[in-house]
């Protein structure tokens, strides 16, 4: 049976990478969502994610879903791509985390654009945290930061490790 996974978190721009802050990654926020992602702020942009993923013996979950990137006033819906995976890993404190790269459409301003996620979820609380990309990182692209407290030293060695795909 697929257990279904509901993500639903605030922007955390305090955790945001200097480099996403740049002035290229604003100018592609502005192009592709009409938004000026310099004045977003944690009170008014958030994800909401739903996924269903059902186990592999090999510890993968395969995953299908949809969501919506709000900000503001606005709401931006994306679908996640078919067929993709996440991995399932038991951490050093006991937790057990989903993660991995998702990839997806999001309608923009200016039509559909790419939008990829990198994504750690505690499969018991459902707490998350994901930095969502949208656009092409080589034409222009926009970096939001959500949730916080996952992305430990360990999950990043986890993501740099394998590509669950």
């Amino acid at each position: 049976k697929p257990k279904v996974y509901h993500v639903n978190q605030n922007l955390n721009s305090q955790d945001i990478p200097p480099k996403f802050k740049a002035s290229e990654n604003l100018k592609a926020g502005r192009d592709m969502l009409g938004l000026d992602l310099a004045s977003a702020s944690q009170a008014d942009a958030r994800i909401e994610l739903t996924f269903q993923g059902t186990e592999s013996s090999e510890g993968l979950v395969n995953v299908n879903g949809q969501g919506v990137l709000r900000v503001g006033s606005s709401s931006f819906p994306f679908t996640l791509d078919q067929k993709q995976r996440l991995k399932k890993a038991t951490l050093s404190t006991g937790q057990t985390v989903v993660y991995g790269p998702l990839d997806g459409t999001i309608k923009g301003r200016t039509g559909d654009n790419l939008i990829a996620m990198a994504l750690v979820c505690d499969s018991d609380s459902k707490a998350a945290e994901v930095t969502v990309t949208i656009g092409d990182l080589g034409k222009g692209f926009s970096a939001l930061h959500f949730g916080q407290g996952l992305m430990t030293a360990e999950v990043i060695s986890l993501f740099s490790q394998a590509n669950p795909r």
